[in-house]
């Protein structure tokens, strides 16, 4: 709490200075989404380009020329961590807009739009990882990749369904096991998954001494931290399981969650109708990523 407390104050000034010039809650969750999925975008489409090494890739490029191409780079992974801003913006600019003017319905709907929101940029890029293994013929990545944009909806899914009954659900962020099936650790690792060998190479080439540091080597690194994600958020799919089932025990007493001035039913249905259609968008999405693959296959 302590942590969430200090994270609202940060965000407070900001918040304040957005909602007085008229910008709502949902605009902000509309641009982390249309974030997301720019930085998608533009990452898939870099990857159709010959990828060279960071060493040969300068040898007949002006200085301007290796700007470009740098900043070109990273445009995804900056997109990206936007967007992520956006995601922790949103809720403390509803919760100005309630300070200013009171609980109102558009607040309370937005619940709705928020929840789906943070499902779809989830998905949104897990799916990108998908997509790149699958175009790379890397079947058994993909399928890792393909897996995590359906897991990855499920712990807020659960949570929802917990806190609607009454329960509670304590999410610790620091533990190594769970990290990645929290809502901070899935998005940090999904963004680090997303970075390329030529991004990550001058970042670490000065701890590396006289090592090398090989673009397979990075790319081990990868399906290894996301074979991690699915591990680790399965355990918090179990865990929150576990909590769910609770919830259903004839000695289970709910706990008192009434203390937002909101209509407590409506937001938790809000928050479960967005969960679950995040599950069903993350289906879809992955059937007709398979069919597409498999067509492009086909064709060639």
């Amino acid at each position: 709490m302590a942590g969430r407390g200090a994270k609202e104050q940060a965000m407070r000034p900001l918040a304040l200075w957005l909602v007085g010039r008229g910008v709502t809650a949902d605009m902000v969750t509309g641009a982390g989404v249309a974030a997301t999925a720019l930085a998608q975008r533009i990452r898939l489409s870099q990857l159709n380009k010959v990828d060279t090494s960071i060493d040969e890739s300068g040898e007949n490029e002006s200085l301007v020329q290796q700007w470009l191409r740098v900043l070109a780079d990273w445009a995804p992974t900056a997109l990206m961590v936007l967007a992520l801003s956006a995601d922790a913006l949103d809720g403390e600019v509803a919760r100005e807009q309630v300070r200013q003017n009171g609980p109102q319905e558009s607040v309370i709907n937005g619940q709705l739009v928020d929840g789906l929101a943070d499902r779809l940029t989830i998905s949104i890029m897990a799916f990108g990882l998908f997509w790149e293994y699958a175009q790379a013929g890397k079947n058994a990545a993909a399928v890792i990749a393909a897996l995590d944009a359906f897991l990855v909806t499920l712990p807020s899914l659960l949570r929802a369904l917990v806190e609607k009954r009454g329960g509670k659900t304590i999410e610790q962020s620091f533990n190594p096991i769970k990290f990645g099936g929290t809502h901070a650790g899935r998005w940090l690792m999904l963004i680090f998954l997303s970075l390329k060998y030529d991004q990550v190479l001058p970042v670490i080439k000065p701890f590396l001494g006289t090592r090398a540091f090989e673009r397979e080597q990075w790319e081990t690194v990868r399906i290894g931290l996301l074979s991690y994600l699915t591990v680790s958020t399965s355990v918090v799919i179990i865990e929150r399981a576990r909590d769910l089932a609770q919830t259903f025990k004839p000695d289970f007493v709910p706990a008192s969650t009434d203390s937002s001035g909101f209509n407590e039913k409506t937001a938790h249905d809000h928050e479960q109708r967005a969960n679950w259609y995040g599950v069903v968008a993350g289906l879809l999405g992955l059937a007709s990523g398979v069919a597409i693959s498999s067509l492009r296959k086909h064709d060639r």
